[in-house]
C-alpha cells in the first residue's frame, strides 16, 4: 500500500496544505498536520467527497488526473568551450479511472442492416421519371398511329382519284367508233385529275409539319419525340447539313440528356476552356 504525507500530496495536487487538510477533514480522514501520512483509501474517500460536493457523482465516469512536474538543470559545453546551464522540465500525467462492470462488459455489435434503404425523395423522383417516360411513349405511339392513318387516308384518296380518272378512259376505249369525236373529250380531261390527287396528298403531308423557333423547341413538350426513324415508316426523309470544318474544330455528339440541361453557348465555352477532351466532358457533366 502506497503511503505519503499530506504535504507531499498537496504539492502533487498543487493546492495549499491548509486547503487539503480542510478537505480531508470534510471527507472524514484523520489528518491534522502536514506530516500526517495518507493511504490510498484516504485518497479515494477524499475523491468521493469532492465528487459529491461538486455534483459530479456519476457512476458512468469516475476519473481523476494527476500531473507531476519536475525541473532539473544540466551543464553542457558549447563549441567555444564555455559551459552553459540548460533547464530541463519533465511533466508526467497519470489518469485513474474506476470502471464499472457494465463498461467492462463489451456491448454486442449492432446487427448489420439487410440493405441500404432508398431515400424517399429519390424513390419519388424515380417514380415520377418512370411515369413521364410512360406518358411520352404513349404519346409517341398515338402520334405515330395518327400519322399512319393520315397517310393511309391520303393514299386511299389518291387511289380513288386514279380509279375515277381511269374509268372514263376505259369506257371511251370500249365504245364503238363514231365520226363524232365528242366522246373523246372526257378522256382528254381525265389525266388532269391525277396531279390534283397527288398534290392533295403532298399538301396533307405538309399540313402536319409546323415550324417552330429554337426557343419554342427548347421548351416544347414534344422536343424528345423521334419523328424520323428507321422501321417506323416505309420511306424516311434523310436530313443532311454541310458544315465547313477547319483544323482544331471539335464536333460533339450528345443526347437530349445533355442538351436539355446545358445550353449551347455554355457547352461551347466549356469546350474552349478545357485542356483535354476528357476534362471538357467532365466539366459538361458537372
Amino acid at each position: 500500500m502506497a503511503v505519503n504525507t499530506v504535504e507531499s500530496f498537496a504539492a502533487e495536487l498543487k493546492v495549499p496544505v491548509a486547503t487539503l487538510l480542510e478537505q480531508l477533514k470534510t471527507a472524514g480522514v484523520k489528518a491534522s498536520s502536514a506530516g500526517d501520512s495518507l493511504t490510498e483509501s484516504d485518497k479515494e474517500r477524499l475523491l468521493d467527497t469532492l465528487r459529491r460536493a461538486h455534483g459530479s457523482d456519476d457512476s458512468a465516469r469516475k476519473k481523476i488526473t494527476i500531473t507531476k512536474r519536475q525541473t532539473s538543470e544540466i551543464r553542457q559545453a558549447d563549441s567555444s568551450g564555455k559551459s552553459r546551464t540548460i533547464q530541463v522540465e519533465v511533466r508526467k500525467k497519470r489518469t485513474f479511472v474506476k470502471r464499472d462492470e457494465a463498461e467492462a462488459t463489451p456491448a454486442p455489435a449492432p446487427a448489420a442492416a439487410p440493405g441500404s434503404a432508398i431515400d424517399p425523395a429519390e424513390l419519388a423522383r424515380r417514380e415520377a421519371e418512370a411515369k413521364r417516360q410512360q406518358e411520352l411513349l404513349a404519346r409517341q405511339e398515338e402520334e405515330r398511329l395518327a400519322r399512319l392513318r393520315a397517310e393511309e387516308e391520303a393514299l386511299a384518296r389518291a387511289r380513288a382519284a386514279e380509279e375515277a380518272a381511269a374509268q372514263p378512259a376505259a369506257e371511251a376505249s370500249s365504245a364503238p367508233p363514231s365520226e363524232d369525236k365528242s366522246v373523246e373529250a372526257p378522256a382528254e380531261s381525265a389525266p388532269s385529275e391525277q396531279p390534283d390527287a397527288t398534290a392533295e396528298a403532298t399538301e396533307a403531308k405538309k399540313s402536319r409539319v409546323r415550324k417552330v423557333t429554337a426557343e419554342q423547341a427548347a421548351t416544347s413538350t414534344n422536343r424528345n419525340l423521334v419523328t424520323r426513324a428507321l422501321g417506323v415508316l416505309e420511306d424516311v426523309d434523310v436530313e443532311t447539313h454541310s458544315h465547313e470544318v477547319r483544323t482544331g474544330d471539335i464536333l460533339m455528339m450528345c443526347s437530349d440528356g445533355v442538351s436539355d440541361m446545358v445550353d449551347e453557348p455554355t457547352i461551347a465555352r466549356l469546350l474552349r476552356e478545357a485542356d483535354t477532351l476528357d476534362a471538357a466532358c467532365q466539366a459538361i457533366v458537372e
